[in-house]
């Protein structure tokens, strides 16, 4: 499988000392994974969280019993990992795919994916996808261009102050990372729509990203100021007598006074893109985070109205699904 894409801002891959010295191929993988598992639990089915206790691992005498028995490869593979799992690997089974990001003309990329480069990404099966795969892998893909955004550093806050927003600002603490879209003459057309079940012993945590609880804003984005009226932080930084839902939205890095007591050290669920330093503002410019329930869904959208206006246009998963 191969899909045609450019970038309209760098994406970060990871590196050494936090720098991007190159392309990091494992780097997309993760972020392709995580947006692959948000999807598999917002179509309904399980996706474990490989970095947790939870995650999958394939028993390789189990499985093969399980074949021996009448059960087909992928029945034994149902009973004991996740269908992230399946096409990304965990210990016992390794991942279906040799990993390629290629220029156009086939030659390596040198260096680091900067903005307006063609790259195309090339999945080459060391064992063959289902059809199901195929199709989620195409959504997934699909999310992230037009919704979405690819690699690290996609968390960093946009200023109030737009000339801080700029590659020529001294300090690069509010650039876009991550956000790309189609070469000319490609897109992902529309996939059949899928529903997945869920194993009955199986439980996805509510705080593992789910795209039934995601929103996203295209073509307006919050600032930091936004951002911390959001979550009820003042402008150093400090959370101003928060209640946990605003923790879990804003993050949590355990510093003194930062955090609540009794926190856990949390990652922020707000992802914000200015778009004023790229070659398509238009394109780039966009918002989006998750949340935990159907519940908080409603009160992130009162209070993203409150801060961006009544008028704004915000799209839940119901309205995302449907052009995937």
């Amino acid at each position: 499988m191969e899909f045609k894409l450019k970038t309209l801002t760098p994406i970060w891959t990871g590196g050494v000392e936090g720098k991007c010295d190159r392309l990091h191929e494992t780097g997309i993988i993760g972020s392709l994974r995580w947006w692959y598992e948000a999807l598999v639990r917002g179509l309904g089915g399980y996706a474990c969280d490989p970095t947790s206790d939870e995650r999958c691992q394939l028993n390789q005498e189990k499985f093969h019993k399980a074949i021996k028995r009448g059960k087909t490869v992928q029945e034994a593979l149902d009973e004991q990992i996740c269908p992230a799992c399946q096409l990304f690997g965990c210990t016992g089974w390794g991942k279906k795919f040799i990993f390629r990001i290629q220029a156009p003309d086939g030659k390596p990329i040198p260096g680091r994916l900067e903005k307006d480069t063609n790259f195309n990404l090339i999945f080459i099966e060391k064992k063959k996808f289902t059809p199901l795969e195929k199709l989620l892998l195409k959504k997934t893909i699909k999310l992230i261009v037009e919704y979405g955004a690819l690699g690290a550093k996609i968390a960093l806050k946009p200023s109030e102050n737009t000339n801080k927003n700029l590659l020529t600002y001294r300090k690069k603490d509010h650039l876009d990372y991550g956000i790309i879209t189609y070469q000319d003459g490609y897109k992902i057309d529309k996939t059949e729509d899928i529903v997945l079940e869920k194993p009955p012993d199986k439980k996805n945590q509510l705080d593992w990203p789910n795209l039934k609880y995601f929103w996203f804003i295209p073509g307006d984005y919050l600032n930091r100021e936004q951002i911390n009226q959001l979550v009820n932080r003042n402008n150093k930084g400090w959370y101003q007598n928060p209640d946990r839902f605003q923790v879990f939205l804003g993050g949590c890095i355990k510093r003194e006074k930062c955090c609540p007591e009794g926190i856990e050290r949390m990652s922020k669920k707000i992802f914000s893109f200015h778009g004023e330093d790229s070659g398509n503002p238009v394109k780039t410019k966009r918002c989006f985070g998750y949340v935990r329930s159907q519940e908080e869904l409603e009160t992130i959208e009162d209070e993203l109205r409150d801060i961006l206006g009544k008028d704004i246009h915000i799209l839940m998963w119901e309205d995302i699904k449907d052009v995937l």
